[in-house]
């Protein structure tokens, strides 16, 4: 699993970068409009909330299912009294 959230945040950070900087540079193709008064930069926008939501959704999915259980086993194995009978 850490492999792949490095390689899709590092795909994310791209992504926005490549924003950013065609909205710098490349002013003519962020303003093409693509419908009505919606255009190229707009869309890039939208879709930066949208993939934010998404890995933010899957991480917390991950969260729940993966690191909450491993986290509440540690909290168990730590207030739990100890077998061996000696105090410390």
């Amino acid at each position: 699993m850490g492999r792949a959230v490095l390689v899709v945040s590092a795909l994310f950070f791209a992504w926005y970068l490549l924003f950013v900087v065609a909205c710098v540079f490349a002013r003519g193709l962020m303003g093409h409009r693509l419908a009505g008064h919606v255009n190229v930069a707009l869309v890039f926008g939208i879709l930066q909330f949208v993939a934010t939501f998404v890995l933010a959704r899957r991480y917390s999915r991950h969260s729940r299912e993966t690191l909450d259980p491993s986290a509440a086993q540690v909290v168990a194995d730590a207030t739990a009294p100890e077998r061996t009978g000696r105090r410390r």
